[in-house]
C-alpha cells in the first residue's frame, strides 16, 4: 500500500501541480500554494480511495443486487465491469462537480447529485484559495442593457457593497 500512496498518491501530483501552479500564475504565496497542493492530493486520495471500493465490490458481488452489473459480469471479466462502472461514476461526479455544468442550470431534482460529487467541494475550496481577499472591481457603465445579479456574485464569495458595481472580496 505504501508503494502506491507515496509515489502515485503524492509525489506525482505535488510534481504536476507545484509545475502548473505558478505556470497559470495563482497568489504567489506559499500559503495559497500549500492549500493548492494539499487540495489536489486530498482529490487524488478520494478518488482513489473510491475506485478502490468499487473495485472490490464489483469483484465480490459481482454485481449481484444490481441489474446492470449482473449483466456486465456475465458478458465481461470483472476488470472490465470495475473499469466501465467507475468510468461511468467519475463522469457523473465531474458533470455535477461545477466543471461541465453550471449549478444554475442543474434541473432541481439532480441538484443533490452535486452534494455527492467531491469535485464540487475541490473546486470550491481551490476558488476560495485563489479568491479570497481578492479585491474586485466591475465597471459596467458603458455596456447598455446589462443586469448583474449580487446572489451571482456572491458564488463566488463577493459582495456588492455600493450601487456602482464596487466588489470587495469577503
Amino acid at each position: 500500500m505504501l508503494t502506491d500512496l507515496i509515489p502515485l498518491r503524492v509525489l506525482l501530483p505535488a510534481l504536476l501541480a507545484s509545475v502548473v501552479y505558478w505556470m497559470i500564475g495563482y497568489a504567489s504565496s506559499l500559503e495559497h500554494f500549500v492549500k493548492f497542493l494539499i487540495v489536489i492530493i486530498e482529490v487524488n486520495f478520494v478518488s482513489a480511495a473510491l475506485l478502490i471500493c468499487l473495485s472490490c465490490l464489483t469483484n465480490s458481488l459481482a454485481g449481484a443486487s444490481r441489474a446492470l452489473l449482473l449483466m456486465l459480469r456475465r458478458l465481461t471479466p470483472p476488470l472490465l465491469a470495475a473499469t466501465f462502472s467507475s468510468s461511468l461514476l467519475i463522469l457523473v461526479m465531474l458533470l455535477f462537480g461545477g466543471f461541465l455544468l453550471n449549478f444554475g442550470t442543474i434541473p432541481v431534482y439532480f441538484v443533490w447529485l452535486r452534494y455527492l460529487s467531491y469535485f464540487s467541494f475541490a473546486n470550491e475550496a481551490l476558488l476560495g484559495n485563489e479568491l479570497h481577499g481578492l479585491p474586485v472591481s466591475i465597471d459596467v457603465s458603458d455596456i447598455q442593457g446589462v443586469t448583474v445579479r449580487t446572489p451571482s456574485l456572491s458564488l463566488l464569495g463577493v459582495a456588492v457593497l455600493s450601487s456602482s458595481l464596487t466588489v470587495v472580496s469577503l
